[in-house]
């Protein structure tokens, strides 16, 4: 399940960086000139008011938001790098979506999140007392970029030694594909799945008979309408993308 992408620079021709991450001029002007825009060269509709936007985010009679298209590339083409199905909900339509996304909803409570909080805390201030007072720092390696995945390592029973390897294989199987370095860049994302999955699968076979604090456990343990997140399989294959449920 290998998605043909389209890049976002070849809808929008952005020129800079600054046009790229903080494009309000363009949006402007689309909103007020194009509000709904077709891009034939890469035979997209881009849309830009609001009410559109939840016409097509909601209404599945018209707007599917099943296809073989997207404009964010995320894994690999090798068999450990693709999503699983049951997990990959932002690319299916109800009954389907609701269905997957209770089994996933179900593990992520209120009372989960509560639990969460002090450890997420508790490995900021870490980082933060790890910096060397008065002196100039990188803010982004310093604090930005480790907590994220320090945080999910923590959280689905990782240990934190092994966070920075968490870390490269989801920077690189996340990283943009350039044409001109399309096949090198598929190399590394596919070899990153393959030691991701082969790091991640041991540990999830292990959780199923010793739970622990933890996502994972959680996962294996959400059972919606008689349907078991076990039987579903949801780790057989590593998933890349977290989106809220």
């Amino acid at each position: 399940m290998y998605k043909e992408v389209i890049r976002v620079e070849d809808i929008t021709g952005f020129q800079s960086r600054s046009e790229e991450f903080f494009p309000l001029h363009w949006f402007r002007k689309m909103l007020s000139e194009h509000p709904v825009y077709y891009h034939e060269d890469t035979d997209t509709w881009n849309v830009f008011r609001y009410d559109d936007v939840k016409q097509v985010l909601s209404n599945h009679e018209y707007f599917s938001a099943e296809g073989t298209r997207t404009t964010i590339a995320v894994g690999a083409k090798n068999n450990e790098g693709t999503p699983p199905d049951k997990l990959n909900i932002s690319s299916i339509d109800p009954p389907r979506h609701q269905k997957s996304r209770s089994l996933l909803s179900a593990a992520f409570t209120p009372r989960s999140l509560k639990n969460w909080e002090p450890r997420i805390r508790n490995i900021a201030e870490q980082l933060v007392a790890d910096i060397e007072p008065n002196t100039t720092i990188d803010i982004v390696q310093a604090l930005a970029a480790p907590l994220p995945s320090m945080v999910m390592a923590d959280l689905l029973g990782i240990p934190l030694t092994d966070s920075h390897r968490f870390k490269n294989w989801v920077d690189i199987l996340f990283q943009p594909t350039n044409p001109k370095t399309a096949e090198e860049s598929e190399l590394k994302k596919q070899t990153a799945a393959q030691e991701y999955y082969q790091f991640l699968y041991p540990i999830v076979v292990h959780k199923r008979t010793h739970p622990g604090e933890d996502i994972i456990t959680d996962l294996l343990n959400v059972d919606v309408e008689g349907r078991s997140s076990r039987r579903m399989r949801l780790f057989a294959r590593p998933c890349f993308c977290l989106e809220p449920v």
